[in-house]
């Protein structure tokens, strides 16, 4: 990597995989130390795809979700492999039928609204196309606990339970467009 690349500090990036959910997506992350670094990143989702959409009656994929990281990088911060352990907390409200033949009939019938709290490790790799702009793959592990309440479908439907999961699996997954500012 350049020297360039190195000196960068401060970035802004999008998660490409949360992006084409039609979720919004936006983190920034902070060169600390020469190995270091710190993300806060996060996403949200406050639209309803209504009946007409291709997913079917009152479906929606509400939520929002912070994840913080603190960032080890073997080389040199902004290049080349590294590992983190991030948190993650968050809100939803999905329902109906997921896209793209995710669990089917998961869902169809049934509302779930709560919110989750956990964390776990992450592992990544930078690289970097230009002085300013870079991408990285990162795949994290981990642990969320998951509270919910379960309602009928359709809108306004009868409140049928509620409960909390404990979550063990993946907590995040991307390929991030990394813009640096400074």
């Amino acid at each position: 990597f350049s020297k360039e690349v190195k000196a960068q500090t401060v970035s802004l990036k999008t998660n490409l995989v949360v992006d084409a959910t039609a979720s919004v997506h936006l983190g920034f992350e902070v060169a600390l130390a020469p190995k270091w670094s710190i993300e806060i990143a996060g996403s949200y989702n406050g639209w309803e795809l209504g009946p007409s959409s291709y997913l079917g009656t009152n479906n929606q994929t509400k939520h929002w979700i912070v994840q913080p990281e603190a960032r080890y990088w073997i080389c040199d911060t902004n290049g080349g492999h590294f590992v983190g352990l991030h948190a993650h907390l968050g809100e939803y409200n999905i329902g109906g039928t997921l896209p793209f033949g995710i669990k089917p009939g998961f869902i169809k019938d049934r509302r779930f609204e709560g919110n989750l709290v956990g964390g776990g490790f992450t592992y990544g790799y930078q690289w970097a196309l230009s002085k300013r702009l870079s991408v990285e793959a990162v795949i994290g592990v981990g642990y969320a606990y998951v509270k919910y309440d379960e309602y009928e479908q359709p809108v306004c439907g009868v409140s049928i339970s509620s409960g909390a999961e404990h979550y063990i699996g993946p907590t995040k997954l991307g390929v991030n467009l990394i813009v640096y500012l400074k």
